[in-house]
C-alpha cells in the first residue's frame, strides 16, 4: 500500500512509559507464520503531525502489522479476507487520541493462492538490474523455494515476470514470498473502499484480478 506521506498517515513514534528492550509479549517480536495466541502488548503510538489521519495507516515500526480503522472493517463486510487477528490501539494524532484503531495481523502467507503453473519468473544473475535471463516456471512454492535455497548462494535468482493467482482467492491476504512483503486486496474490494471513500489507500494494477496495494 502506498508509503506516501502526503496521503497517508504515519505512526512515527509511541509514548513512554513502554520498555524499550521490548518484553517477550511486545508486538515487536512477533514472527509471521502462525497466530497470536498470547496477551500481546502494544505501546501507545503517535501519528506525525504533517500527516493526514487515514483509514490504512502506514506502520514503520512493526512490519507485520497493518493499522487499519473501524470504518474500513464496517466498510468490507460480507467479504471474505485471509485469516487476520486485529488489536485494539492507542493512538495519538496532535496530542488527541483517535478512537477506534486497530493494529492487524494476517498470520499467514498468501503464496498459496499463486498459481504456480501459470507464474513465469526469471533466472538471473543477483547482480544484473535488467531484465535478462531464462524464463523459469514451478509447479508450487516448494518447488520454488527449494531452488532458490540451492541457487542464491551462488548469486543467482528468481525475478518474477508474471504473477497469476487461482480463482476464488480472499479479497485481502499478504505475499510475503516470492514479491517480498505486499498486500493484493480483489477488484471487489477495490471498489468496496472508493465507494466508502477510506483514505490512505493506493491500488496498484495487476494482471490478474486482484490488484496490488
Amino acid at each position: 500500500m502506498t508509503i506516501d506521506s502526503r496521503k497517508i498517515g504515519v505512526i512515527e513514534t509511541f509514548l513512554p512509559p513502554y520498555n524499550l528492550n521490548f518484553g517477550d509479549n511486545s508486538y515487536i517480536k512477533v514472527a509471521s507464520g502462525k497466530p497470536i495466541d498470547y496477551p500481546i502488548e502494544f505501546p501507545t503510538f503517535v501519528l506525525k503531525g504533517n500527516t493526514p489521519v487515514t483509514d490504512n495507516i502506514m506502520h514503520v515500526i512493526g512490519g507485520n502489522f497493518k493499522v487499519f480503522s473501524k470504518k474500513f472493517f464496517g466498510s468490507i463486510k460480507g467479504l471474505d479476507l485471509d485469516f487476520y487477528q486485529k488489536f485494539p490501539i492507542r493512538l495519538f494524532y496532535r496530542k488527541k487520541l483517535l478512537e477506534n484503531y486497530y493494529a492487524v495481523y494476517f498470520p499467514y502467507d498468501g503464496n498459496k493462492y499463486i498459481d504456480w503453473e501459470n507464474s513465469v519468473f526469471l533466472n538471473k544473475n543477483l547482480n544484473d538490474f535488467k531484465d535478462h535471463g531464462t524464463e523459469i516456471q514451478f509447479s508450487s512454492f516448494e518447488e520454488f523455494k527449494q531452488l532458490y535455497q540451492v541457487r542464491r548462494p551462488n548469486g543467482i535468482i528468481f525475478s518474477l515476470r508474471k504473477l497469476k493467482f487461482l480463482p476464488n482467492c480472499p479479497h485481502l491476504f499478504h505475499l510475503r514470498y516470492p514479491v517480498g512483503a505486499n498486500y493484493f486486496a480483489s477488484e471487489v474490494l477495490k471498489i468496496r473502499i472508493e465507494e466508502n471513500k477510506l483514505r490512505g489507500f493506493n491500488f496498484l494494477d495487476s494482471e490478474s484480478e486482484l490488484v496490488k496495494c
